[in-house]
C-alpha cells in the first residue's frame, strides 16, 4: 500500500539520505538531534537539528528526555552543560579537518542561547553578535546587545554554515551571529525570516493567541525578518517546507548543491595557499 503523502516524513527521510551518501564515521547525541562525522579528510560535517533537547541525560527515548527535563531543577543550565559537552566533543573529534560544515537546513529553532553556545566553540574571539528590542506600549524598549563568548577547546578553521527556508528562530539569531564570524561562510537560500521570539497572551474567554513583539538586527542595523538571511553562495531552495524537503531528496540522489560547493571552495582554498 503506498503512503499517504501528507504523512511521509520528507524532512527525516533526506536527512537520512545525506548522512548515507557523505558522511562518514557517524555519531549521534540524543536521537539524531545532532549528528557529526567526516565528510573526507579535509571535511568534517555536523547536522544541527534544533536548539533545544541537548541536555547530558543520555535518554533512551525522547520521552525519558522530557520527564528528565520535567523533573530538574535548572532545566535551562542542564540544557547549557549539555550544549557545551557535546560541543567539545565534536570539536575534539574534528580538529584534524580542515573545514567544517554546519548544517542547519533541517532546524526549526529553540533557544537562542543554545545556538550561540554551540557556535562559542568555533571562534576565537569575543564578539557582540545582534540587538534586539521589544515592543512597549506604543513604542520599543532599548536595545538589548547580545554577545558571545569564545569558549575552549575550539575549532578555528573554516566553517561553512548550510540554510535554507527551514533555518528557523533560534537557528537565523545563530545564522546572524555568524555574520560576525571571519571564518564562516554561509551556503544555501534565505532562511525562514522569523525571528522574534513568541509573546502568548490569553483572552477573556480562555483563548490563547501569540505574536512576535521583537526586532532582532545586526549590530549595523540590518533587519532580516520575513526576508530571511541571505547567503553568501545562493541556492534557490523551494520556500514551502514539504517542497523544500522532497527537492532535496531528489537533489541528494545526484548531488547535494550545497555540500559541493563547500568541496569546491575548500579545493579553491587549498590551491590558493599552494600557490
Amino acid at each position: 500500500m503506498n503512503q499517504d503523502p501528507d504523512t511521509i516524513d520528507y524532512r527525516g527521510e533526506v536527512k537520512e539520505m545525506i548522512l548515507e551518501k557523505y558522511v562518514s564515521d557517524v555519531l549521534m547525541y540524543n536521537g539524531d538531534l545532532v549528528v557529526w562525522g567526516n565528510i573526507s579528510e579535509r571535511i568534517a560535517y555536523i547536522q544541527l537539528n534544533g536548539m533545544d533537547g541537548l541536555a547530558d541525560y543520555e535518554p533512551a527515548s525522547a520521552d525519558d528526555y522530557w520527564e528528565t527535563a520535567e523533573e530538574s531543577d535548572d532545566y535551562e543550565q542542564d540544557l547549557l552543560d549539555g550544549t557545551h559537552t557535546i560541543s567539545t566533543r565534536i570539536v575534539n573529534d574534528i580538529q584534524h579537518s580542515e573545514a567544517c560544515i554546519i548544517d542547519l537546513r533541517f532546524n526549526p529553532g529553540g533557544y537562542d542561547w543554545v545556538g550561540l553556545a554551540f557556535m562559542s566553540h568555533f571562534i576565537e574571539l569575543d564578539y557582540d553578535v545582534f540587538k534586539k528590542k521589544r515592543r512597549f506600549n506604543d513604542t520599543f524598549s532599548d536595545y538589548q546587545v547580545v554577545d558571545i563568548k569564545a569558549a575552549k577547546p575550539a575549532f578555528q578553521k573554516k566553517v561553512y554554515i548550510l540554510m535554507s527556508p527551514f533555518t528557523v528562530s533560534a537557528a537565523e539569531t545563530t545564522t546572524i551571529a555568524t555574520l560576525r564570524f571571519p571564518n564562516f561562510t554561509r551556503i544555501g537560500s534565505n532562511t525562514m525570516g522569523a525571528l522574534s521570539d513568541v509573546l502568548y497572551k490569553r483572552l477573556p474567554n480562555g483563548w490563547v493567541y501569540h505574536l512576535s513583539n521583537e526586532i532582532y538586527e545586526t549590530m549595523d542595523g540590518q533587519l532580516f525578518e520575513v526576508s530571511g538571511i541571505p547567503p553568501n553562495h545562493f541556492i534557490d531552495y523551494p520556500r514551502d517546507e514539504q517542497e523544500l524537503f522532497k527537492s532535496l531528496q531528489v537533489e541528494v540522489e545526484t548531488e547535494d548543491r550545497a555540500i559541493k560547493k563547500v568541496q569546491n571552495l575548500v579545493e579553491m582554498h587549498n590551491n590558493t595557499l599552494a600557490e
